[in-house]
């Protein structure tokens, strides 16, 4: 399965369900978001550290700190404390959103209304615009794919010394 529909399966039952609740869920994201993705497969793991912190347990029963280090192995400090901070203020808004989500339903509740019995009882509801998530400035992006460029060019710059080692080696054998 491609790993775009895997993110779109796994965010359609964090949005739809009680997945936002599931350790597990944000674990499988962070799996899938890791290798193209690192940023966003922090910002899942930053959910997972808050689900632990809140009681919230794996199915597997598997610590915390051995998923975490992989994707943010390669993050520099600015970008990830970018995630962080914006992980927070996304968090505030949706936090927001549920309380007031949860308030409406609760009045139609307590009116008799159920939107399983009663099409009309979203009635008042507005569903707001899916918040939009910044990317970090451009500064710290351009930092970053430094980084990596400097990383992929030390590894070719390796691969090409050992290239460059092993036909030495096998003229002076070939030459003996």
């Amino acid at each position: 399965m491609p790993a775009e529909k895997a993110v779109q399966g796994i965010a359609g039952m964090v949005v739809l369900g009680n997945a936002w609740e599931s350790v597990d869920m944000f674990e499988a994201l962070a799996y899938v978001l890791d290798r193209d993705h690192a940023t966003l497969a922090y910002v899942a793991l930053l959910r997972m550290e808050e689900l632990y912190a809140a009681g919230k347990n794996s199915l597997k029963g598997r610590e915390l700190d051995s998923a975490r280090t992989v994707p943010i192995a390669l993050m520099d400090e600015d970008l990830r404390r970018n995630a962080e901070d914006e992980y927070e203020r996304l968090r505030a808004k949706a936090e927001g959103y549920h309380q007031k989500r949860a308030a409406f339903i609760t009045k139609r509740l307590k009116e008799g209304t159920h939107s399983d019995t009663d099409p009309s009882s979203w009635e008042g509801w507005s569903e707001r615009a899916p918040l939009e998530v910044r990317d970090a400035p451009l500064w710290v992006r351009a930092k970053q794919h430094s980084i990596e460029i400097i990383m992929t060019a030390a590894l070719l710059a390796v691969i090409s010394l050992l290239l460059v080692a092993a036909v030495y080696v096998i003229r002076r054998r070939r030459a003996a």
